[in-house]
C-alpha cells in the first residue's frame, strides 16, 4: 500500500472539516446568556437564573432557575438539569429584566414571581432536588 495517497486523502479530510467548522462558526448566530445568582440568607443554598436569548433570524428567549448548594459554581445550573425548579419562555420584552424574580423568604424557602411568555406552560417544581428548600410560585400582575 502506498502511503502518499493515504496521507494526501487524510490531509484533505482534515482541511475539509476545518473549513466546515470555520464556516459554521461565522454563519450561525450565537445565543446570548446571562446568569444571576442569589444566595440564601444563611449562604448554604443559592438560586441561579440562566437566560438564553437570541434576537437573530429566529428569535427566542428562555429562562431557567436552579437551586443547589452554594459551594457549586453558577455554571452548574447549565450542566445539571436535575436541579432545575423553573423553566419557561421569557416574560414580555418590557418585563424581561425583572421577571422571573427570585426572593429568599427564609434559609429554606424561596419565592419566584413569574410571568412566562407565550408558548409552552412553565415547568415548575415545588422543592429543590434535595427536598430541603421549598419553592412557591407567584404570578406577576
Amino acid at each position: 500500500m502506498k502511503t502518499k495517497p493515504v496521507l494526501i486523502g487524510f490531509f484533505c479530510v482534515v482541511v475539509l472539516i476545518g473549513a466546515t467548522s470555520v464556516y459554521l462558526a461565522l454563519t450561525i448566530d450565537r445565543a446570548e446568556k446571562s446568569v444571576v445568582s442569589l444566595a440564601a440568607p444563611d449562604g448554604k443554598y443559592k438560586a441561579v437564573r440562566v437566560t438564553f436569548s437570541n434576537g437573530g433570524a429566529a428569535p427566542f428567549c428562555f429562562d431557567t432557575i436552579s437551586v443547589f448548594l452554594s459551594v457549586y459554581p453558577d455554571s452548574f445550573a447549565e450542566s445539571d438539569k436535575s436541579y432545575e425548579i423553573y423553566g419557561a419562555p421569557c416574560a414580555a420584552s418590557d418585563r424581561r429584566a425583572a421577571l422571573p424574580k427570585m426572593e429568599w423568604l427564609t434559609d429554606k424557602a424561596l419565592r419566584i414571581t413569574n410571568a412566562p411568555g407565550p408558548g409552552n406552560p412553565p415547568r415548575l417544581k415545588d422543592h429543590d432536588a434535595s427536598h430541603f428548600v421549598g419553592v412557591t410560585f407567584v404570578k406577576a400582575k
